[in-house]
């Protein structure tokens, strides 16, 4: 029983006797900057209230407007940048063509869009409208439109375009 209070002691006293080390100081960063690219999914349709109506369909509680609002999610680097380019409706190659811009631009079927920026990371998601995703979700699960398509032709339909070859060479690309 001495030895093992020898012990702790000894060992607590080696112990206090180690210098401690502050954790290193990280530098920040002037902005955390993130760019959003995508299609419907991205662009929350039904979630909130739109950002600039019947443009792209942007809704304040997207995924990309929640993640950056979310301070545990982005840490706090002073500042947050999003260029939140998703667009709803948009196809791979709408994605390709619209939402890797240099510059700010603004059309009138897409209205005003970001630049992509020089993003610490991005997001991207993407060929939910090519594969008819809509179709699917309402043939199979709503039925909202039963005689637009059944749920068997809606996943022939996305199983087709899936199995293409030239909707994964517009992804990678």
């Amino acid at each position: 029983m001495q030895a093992i209070i020898a012990f702790l002691s000894v060992s607590s006293s080696v112990a206090s006797a180690i210098p401690t080390r502050a954790p290193p100081k990280l530098s920040a960063r002037a902005a955390f900057e993130w760019t959003a690219l995508g299609d419907s999914y991205a662009s929350g349709i039904g979630s909130g209230v739109p950002d600039e109506p019947k443009k792209c369909f942007r809704y304040s509680e997207a995924y990309p407007r929640v993640i950056q609002d979310t301070d545990s999610i982005i840490p706090d680097h002073g500042s947050r940048v999003l260029n939140n380019i998703v667009s709803s409706g948009a196809s791979v190659g709408d994605i390709r063509a619209h939402q890797f811009a240099d510059e700010d631009t603004t059309d009138t079927m897409y209205g005003s869009r970001p630049k992509f920026g020089n993003p610490n990371i991005a997001t991207l998601s993407l060929g939910g409208n090519d594969i008819g995703l809509q179709y699917l979700i309402d043939s199979c699960i709503y039925n909202f439109y039963p005689t637009v398509y059944s749920c068997d032709e809606a996943r022939k339909d996305a199983s087709a375009v899936v199995a293409d070859p030239m909707l994964v060479d517009g992804i990678s690309s």
